[in-house]
């Protein structure tokens, strides 16, 4: 990004590297433009805007002591401390300096004796769960309006759909960064979709133009037309297009495209996230086949189970383990129903409402706008639902030989491992093609606790703490069965710790938290905490669930790990062939003795992607001063990965890494499949996706 693009960038400013500044959706537009792919100009108000604004009001402050109390369980204390905290946002001056460099760009963006009509999007530039884009704002004119919109659009972040995401997601909600894409609102388009996959006959050789133009990949021949206003010249262009942004993004992908006067243009691309390797052949155990061709596939697979309407928030309770629901509206209030479910049906919205993307996200088959043409089927009725298709059949389903839906998925040398936080998203992950966990962390369910691990132990509340963790890592190791389990041991910051039930009667005020008493330093000196977890540990390996192994976070030196790891001994969870101990890699420290660490007795190193490049860069990514230098292409980060990896394998030690932004970082991906690592871990919406950049890229090596 240009070096004075502090609050503004110009699309044609952006690379892969600001996603912290202008969100995944911001890069992709920096990317498309300076690609060549036609798209709509404009302009992106950075998240260090964003940030500038609640600094300089002081917002911080107030808006954590709102959060603080909301009750998450609770829609109408949700929706109350949301209402607040939006009128504090509302209620503060938007800096004089920012609001003359967007109203000199927006002017910029028309013409001297242009008004224009502009489009602004709002995207959250840190979210761990793909929250990236949510609704835009159309048909925006003039400098009162636009500058009247930015508050609102910032506001907007805490609404109580995006509170609850990042609180299932174990993300700190005052973390979360804001860009607002300014893009110009062309005149007289004529607007469609494109999606280069037939998805109704699941055949990755057709592009499909508004369902109802099927071209042909290889020749771009129209092999079916129905009626349509596009011309076949058109219709060409579009392919073409389409084509070029497949192999360009490296995924199918579902594009909104605008034509003026022959002229296409790119108004927004996604992959097609939904998209399987074949669903299991079946058939309907009654001979009866009700199909609702109007419906919209939304999440793959195929789930049967009895019918239950759930049309207000009174019937959420009413929903039970298997039932496949049907929901009337797309509400943050219904994941407890949604989490029950085999099976999701929406009457209303499409594949990017709050069901579909939580049906998604926990690997739950479902269709989405159903409109009223479920009248006919009774509560109670079983249902076969095929999410790949947008199919409803009558009766439930009989698999067609032993092939199942997970056994057709890609399998790749290099393991897919998942980044887990919420035990209670376990069993809908596990169903996904995913490898394992790694790794299991604890801070969500300590946070959920509430309370100082020394609070409970003063308090004589020892066993709670205890049988909630252990309890959390048995129903994780349980839905995945054999699949491994890495637990990371704990590593909440001491500012972290405060902000629990207690923890100012332990915690001192620490200048840098993020350098400050955590990790292995802190199980060292405060052992009696961290023997609840090895407790915890002890307990679920006790009920018969020895696929669970352990991490150690940010150990600065081998003798710190020497020592938590004779602490872990002598607790009587001793290395084994199914009790694995790796260490989590954060530091320089970490890559510069790694043999002096792995002298110490260690099965696996987890690199902790993100940590370890802030430190060896001096960077805080969260500080967005200085985020925008924030890379993890850097040469000495990609020096310090693939030292890390050479050194593992010839001491026969396994390799893993996480962190965010992995999935959408191709060439990243690719150097660590070649220098040999020997897993990945990404958070679930991104799993298929890593799956297939891993399989192509190890195809490839082995071409070569």
């Amino acid at each position: 990004m240009a070096r004075t693009a502090h609050n503004l960038a110009w699309f044609s400013e952006i690379d892969k590297n600001d996603s912290l500044v202008v969100g995944k959706k911001g890069v992709l537009l920096g990317e498309l433009v300076n690609e060549g792919f036609p798209v709509p100009k404009g302009f992106i108000i950075t998240a260090n805007a964003y940030y500038d604004f609640i600094r300089e009001n002081n917002l911080s402050v107030k808006i954590s002591h709102l959060l603080s109390t909301a009750n998450f369980d609770s829609p109408k204390s949700l929706e109350q401390v949301s209402k607040h905290i939006q009128s504090v946002i509302l209620n503060a001056n938007l800096p004089e300096e920012l609001v003359k460099e967007i109203l000199s760009a927006y002017k910029k963006l028309g013409g001297v004796l242009k008004e224009l009509s502009v489009s602004i999007e709002f995207v959250l530039t840190n979210d761990n769960q793909n929250l990236n884009s949510l609704k835009s704002l159309s048909n925006i004119k003039g400098d009162a309006v636009l500058i009247n919109k930015i508050k609102f659009v910032w506001s907007q972040a805490y609404s109580p759909k995006y509170l609850i995401k990042r609180q299932e997601s174990g993300q700190d909600n005052l973390k979360v960064g804001v860009a607002i894409i300014v893009q110009e609102k062309l005149k007289d388009l004529d607007t469609g979709q494109i999606i280069t996959y037939d998805i109704k006959n699941d055949d990755k050789s057709k592009i499909v133009i508004d369902e109802n133009i099927v071209i042909r990949k290889s020749d771009l021949e129209i092999i079916n037309k129905n009626k349509t206003e596009i011309s076949d010249k058109n219709i060409k262009k579009l392919s073409e297009l389409a084509l070029e942004l497949e192999k360009f993004l490296y995924f199918p992908q579902e594009i909104t495209f605008g034509i003026i006067k022959d002229k296409p243009y790119i108004l927004d691309t996604k992959p097609l996230t939904f998209i399987s390797e074949n669903d299991s052949e079946f058939k309907t155990e009654k001979n009866i086949q009700i199909n609702y061709l109007e419906a919209q596939p939304a999440a793959a697979g195929i789930a049967a189970g009895p019918l239950r309407y759930v049309l207000s928030e009174k019937e959420i309770n009413k929903v039970m383990p298997g039932d496949v629901i049907v929901l009337s509206e797309s509400s943050p209030n219904f994941l407890p129903a949604i989490k029950k479910a085999s099976g999701v049906i929406t009457l209303n919205g499409g594949r990017d409402s709050y069901a579909a993307e939580t049906a998604r996200k926990f690997g739950i088959p479902a269709i989405a706008n159903a409109k009223d043409l479920l009248k006919n089927l009774s509560a109670g009725n079983v249902v076969t639902v095929n999410g790949l298709k947008g199919e409803v059949y009558k009766g439930g389903f009989k698999k067609t030989g032993e092939t199942t839906y997970n056994n057709k998925l890609l399998k790749t040398a290099t393991k897919i491992y998942v980044s887990l936080s919420n035990p209670d998203s376990s069993e809908s992950i596990s169903k996904l093609n995913v490898d394992g966990v790694n790794p299991f962390t604890s801070e969500f369910i300590i946070k959920k606790i509430g309370i100082h691990p020394k609070k409970m132990i003063r308090d004589e509340e020892k066993e709670v703490f205890i049988d909630k963790l252990s309890k959390a890592l048995e129903k994780v190791c349980k839905a995945f069965e054999e699949k491994p389990v890495v637990y990371r041991f704990s590593d909440l910051n001491s500012d972290e710790y405060r902000n629990l039930a207690g923890g100012k009667d332990f915690e001192l005020l620490e200048p840098n938290p993020n350098l400050g008493f955590r990790g292995a330093f802190r199980y060292l000196h405060d052992p009696e905490s961290f023997k609840m977890e090895l407790e915890a540990v002890k307990r679920a390996r006790e009920e018969g669930f020895t696929n669970l192994s352990v991490s150690i976070p940010f150990a600065r030196t081998s003798q710190e790990l020497a020592n938590v790891k004779k602490i872990i001994n002598n607790f009587g969870l001793q290395r084994s062939s199914n009790f694995n101990i790796w260490l989590t890699l954060e530091t320089p420290s970490n890559v510069i003795m790694l043999e002096k660490f792995l002298e110490t007795g260690i099965d696996g190193v987890s690199i902790n992607l993100n940590a370890l490049a802030m430190l060896t860069i001096g960077t805080d990514r969260e500080n967005f001063e200085v985020s925008a230098e924030f890379s993890v292409l850097e040469p000495s980060i990609l020096w310090s990965l693939e030292h890390v990896i050479s050194i593992c394998q010839k001491n026969k030690i396994a390799t893993s890494l996480y962190g965010l932004g992995i999935s959408e970082n191709s060439e990243l991906v690719k150097k660590l499949i070649s220098w040999g690592i020997d897993s990945l871990s990404v958070l679930p919406d991104s799993i298929d996706h890593t799956r297939r950049l891993t399989f192509q890229t190890e195809k490839n090596l082995l071409l070569k």
